[in-house]
């Protein structure tokens, strides 16, 4: 299973101070706390825009990858990494649809004979995302 992005979005649930000091409101700690939440998850959306921008010039060719480097600061080798990563992540989330659409309209035994089959599918199979993040409705 791969790793967590180093940018993860964190949730958005209820912050409270752990560590409180009589000198300062506690309702001031909780907003910093939540200011200091959205600066973080405000991070890690731009590096996820900036990543999927880069992935949509290399598709279109109308960018260099060692000008997609220069213009953020990056190595090429870096560049490729994270288009690679992107495109290789877009293809396993597209099979796991793929393969759910087809669980919902196949006889259980026909789809686990077809993973029998085709090893590669099984693969994909076992990466557990589930129905709710491919936005798959369920019957």
């Amino acid at each position: 299973m791969p790793r967590p992005h180093r940018h993860a979005i964190l949730a958005a649930d209820d912050l409270r101070p752990t560590f409180t000091t009589r000198h300062h409101d506690y309702d001031s700690q909780v907003a910093s706390m939540r200011e200091l939440r959205e600066l973080s998850n405000g991070i890690a959306n731009a590096f996820r825009r900036r990543d999927r921008r880069m992935q949509a010039l290399a598709c279109s060719g109308s960018l260099s990858r060692e000008d997609m480097a220069r213009a953020t600061g990056l190595a090429k080798s870096r560049v490729d990494q994270i288009i690679r990563e992107l495109t290789l992540a877009d293809r396993a989330v597209q099979a796991q649809r793929t393969l759910e659409q087809m669980r919902r309209h196949m006889p259980e035994e026909l789809f686990q004979q077809l993973l029998r089959q085709q090893p590669e599918l099984a693969a994909y199979e076992e990466l557990g995302i589930t129905p709710d993040e491919l936005g798959a409705v369920s019957d």
